[in-house]
């Protein structure tokens, strides 16, 4: 095996069922309304001149099949035969093994290609899901992979014990451990230790920006505002690039107060690589250590938006008309 069976960016890797996201769409319960009959609104999507088309055919292929065909009768009364044609259609693979071997070719014949299936190919077709039909989908975690994304081969594996899709969702603690489990087995180690020595440093530092709660399968929109600026400063260290002018806007919110030094001294850091940072703060830790300070005011909205003062820290302390004092 390779890398490539490893991510779920791959079609070598992906589950084939939701091509690695770990999510479906499934057809919501609510669009069949149970206690109404096909002709008076048992399909909720479904017009009523529309209704009577789609029965017609729907019925002619009961006949074909010899199935009593349910005229009047709500769709709780119908039997799972009648209501899996009625879903799935005759060409579906749910039916088709089922059923006769000679298929009906003409919608006279009985040719209904049923509700599901036609959903599917218009939302195909569309790239999207039509507006009508939106309030009755829904996503719901694949039911081949159980939303770990890789196809059944390579969720298989182990690496000390542990499968791919297990350690993506323990947090950043839990992937160093295993890291270090790795480190302890001079085979494995001998075999990935670049690797390993880059995760550890990866996740060091991200640890220090408050973030070790965070899983390695956690959405990239998920994040907060903070939590996505204190990652992008992590990679700006990663990547080693240099003359940069880099804007953080209150990089502290959501941050402890605790883990506020280790946002500062990777800041310097990044500072020291000869890289300009403008912080927008109101932390008063993070503005004692920058080198220059600005305060616009004096107050918000319409009210501000003016400099007030400028300088070093000390500096402003020593004004009477700085805010901070």
């Amino acid at each position: 095996m390779t890398r490539s069976h490893f991510s779920f960016n791959t079609t070598a890797g992906a589950c084939p069922t939701c091509k690695g996201m770990g999510k479906t769409l499934v057809i919501k319960d609510s669009l069949y309304q149970k206690d109404q009959t096909i002709l008076n609104g048992g399909i909720a999507t479904w017009p009523k001149g529309y209704a009577e088309y789609q029965f017609k055919s729907y019925a002619a292929l009961l006949k074909y099949l010899e199935i009593s065909v349910p005229e009047d009768i709500p769709l709780k009364k119908f039997t799972s035969e009648q209501l899996d044609l009625l879903k799935y259609g005759i060409y579906s693979s749910e039916i088709t093994k089922e059923q006769k071997e000679k298929l009906p070719t003409k919608v006279a014949e009985g040719k209904y290609e049923g509700i599901e299936p036609k959903i599917w190919q218009k939302i195909a077709e569309e790239k999207d899901i039509p507006k009508n039909l939106k309030p009755f989908i829904k996503e719901d975690t694949c039911v081949d992979c159980h939303g770990e994304k890789l196809n059944a081969l390579s969720r298989l594996v182990t690496v000390c014990n542990q499968r791919l899709p297990e350690i993506t969702k323990g947090d950043l603690n839990h992937v160093l451990n295993w890291v270090y489990e790795i480190n302890e087995n001079e085979q494995l180690k001998s075999f990935v230790e670049d690797y390993l020595l880059d995760i550890e440093t990866k996740i060091k530092r991200i640890s220090k920006l408050g973030l070790v709660y965070l899983s390695l399968d956690r959405q990239y929109s998920t994040l907060s505002g903070g939590e996505m600026q204190r990652i992008k400063l992590a990679a700006v260290l990663d990547s080693q690039m240099t003359e940069l002018i880099i804007i953080l806007d209150e990089p502290t919110i959501g941050l402890h107060a605790s883990d506020t030094a280790g946002l500062l001294a990777m800041i310097n850091e990044v500072k020291e690589r000869n890289n300009t940072l403008l912080v927008i703060e109101h932390d008063e830790e993070v503005i004692r250590k920058a080198d220059h300070v600005v305060e616009i005011g004096p107050g918000s909205g319409e009210f501000g938006g003016k400099v007030v003062t400028t300088g070093t820290y000390d500096e402003l302390e020593n004004t009477s008309y700085s805010l901070l004092f």
